[in-house]
């Protein structure tokens, strides 16, 4: 989790280039107690491209304050418990990529979101409609969602090209979430309408 970085490239891991969502996600593994590889990747790749994101940014609004967190989502909440217990400590956005692809993560990540994320604060995850092989799905992470009620989603983004990925956002029931410029697509001209809470389970197994 990269904490207090502002800027986003177009550029994706691809192309050797580390994206905002993607630095986010870099250390949302499940990495057990003691192991050291995403601590690695941290410090070989994740940092690196930050820094060098931070540096394209005008400056007045380069962030080049960032502090780095290696381990599961239940470490970090456990790490950082005093530190966010009062709201305003908390986080006015939050953004993971790709990081709902094992089931048995879904509730951890939810928990990171529902704890560190200001009442009036907006999150959004992007992910693939469904991650075949593995068992996770936006569809099942929806349904955790509607069970627990106290997030709501809405649907901002979603491609219509090669594998179908969605952005959700998420805000907290009953309270005005920060107002923000919702992402545009020219892959899709579909309304963005979020319907699927209502939809039987999608578990994607093959």
């Amino acid at each position: 989790m990269v904490q207090s970085v502002t800027h986003a490239s177009d550029r994706t891991a691809d192309d050797g280039e580390i994206t905002l969502a993607n630095a986010l996600v870099v250390l949302s593994s499940t990495a057990e107690d003691g192991e050291i590889e995403n601590v690695s990747v941290l410090t070989a790749v994740t940092m690196q491209n930050v820094l060098l994101n931070a540096r394209e940014e005008p400056h007045e609004y380069r962030t080049e304050d960032c502090r780095y967190f290696s381990g599961d989502w239940q470490s970090f909440l456990d790490l950082t418990e005093k530190e966010f217990s009062d709201e305003e400590a908390k986080y006015d956005f939050i953004f993971t990529s790709e990081t709902i692809y094992n089931p048995d993560n879904h509730l951890k990540l939810y928990k990171v979101i529902r704890d560190r994320l200001k009442k009036t604060g907006v999150a959004y995850l992007a992910a693939k409609s469904c991650y075949f092989g593995v068992g996770g799905s936006l569809q099942q992470f929806k349904q955790l969602l509607k069970r627990e009620d106290v997030l709501q989603s809405t649907v901002c983004w979603k491609s219509s090209q090669g594998v179908q990925k969605e952005i959700l956002e998420l805000t907290f029931k009953g309270h005005s979430p920060t107002k923000v410029v919702k992402p545009t697509s020219t892959l899709s001209d579909e309304p963005l309408e979020d319907n699927s809470l209502e939809d039987g389970d999608n578990n994607c197994d093959l």
